[in-house]
C-alpha cells in the first residue's frame, strides 16, 4: 500500500471490463444468495458424493436431475459504445414482456462491442436468442452468445513478478 501511495494507486477490485471479458463473476451483481451453481455454470463443482450431508443438498440434487429455471449467460449488445456502467440491473424482454435482466455490461475495447452478463430464464439462453435491453436511454438488441469472451489468465508474465518484486 505505501509503494503505491507515492504514485496515487491503491488496492481495489478487477478491472470492471477485464472481468466481464474473462467471466470473474461479481457476488450481488452477477450472483445473488437467489442462484445457486448451476444457474452460474458452476454445477460441476457440487460434490454429491462427499461424506456427510451438507446445507443445501436435497435442494441442489433436485436441480442437478431437473435442471435450473435460469442461467447466467454472456450477451453482445448494439449500439454505441456504453459511456459508463450500469449501475443497476437492467431489464431484458422478449420484445413484450420482462424476462431477465442484465447484471453487468460495458464496452470492451478490446473486442469493440458492449458485452454483459444477463440472468434469464432457460428458455432464453441460447447462444443467438435475441432479446431487448431496457436502457435508462431507451432500447437497445442483446443476443445471447459465447462466454466469456476471453479466458482468464492462469499465470502471472515472469516480468511483471519481476516489476513487483522491485517496486
Amino acid at each position: 500500500m505505501d509503494v503505491g501511495k507515492r504514485h496515487n494507486i491503491a488496492a481495489t477490485a478487477p478491472n470492471m471490463i477485464r472481468s466481464l471479458e474473462g467471466g470473474l463473476l461479481s457476488y450481488v451483481s452477477d450472483i445473488t444468495r437467489h442462484d445457486n451453481p448451476y444457474v452460474i455454470g458452476m454445477g460441476k463443482f457440487v460434490d454429491f458424493g462427499q461424506p456427510g450431508k451438507f446445507i443445501g443438498e436435497e435442494a441442489l440434487r433436485k436441480i442437478s436431475e431437473e435442471g435450473p429455471e435460469r442461467r447466467l449467460v454472456g450477451v453482445e449488445i448494439d449500439g454505441d459504445p456504453f459511456t459508463s456502467l450500469n449501475d443497476a440491473f437492467w431489464n431484458l424482454t422478449d420484445g413484450a414482456e420482462k424476462v431477465g435482466h442484465v447484471t453487468r455490461c460495458a464496452y470492451s475495447p478490446r473486442l469493440e462491442k458492449n458485452i454483459g452478463w444477463a440472468n434469464v430464464p432457460v428458455e432464453h439462453s441460447e447462444v443467438g436468442t435475441e432479446l431487448t435491453l431496457v436502457t435508462p436511454t431507451g432500447t437497445r438488441r442483446a443476443s445471447v452468445c459465447k462466454a466469456p469472451w476471453f479466458s482468464s489468465q492462469v499465470s502471472i508474465p515472469e516480468e511483471l513478478k519481476e516489476q513487483a518484486r522491485r517496486a
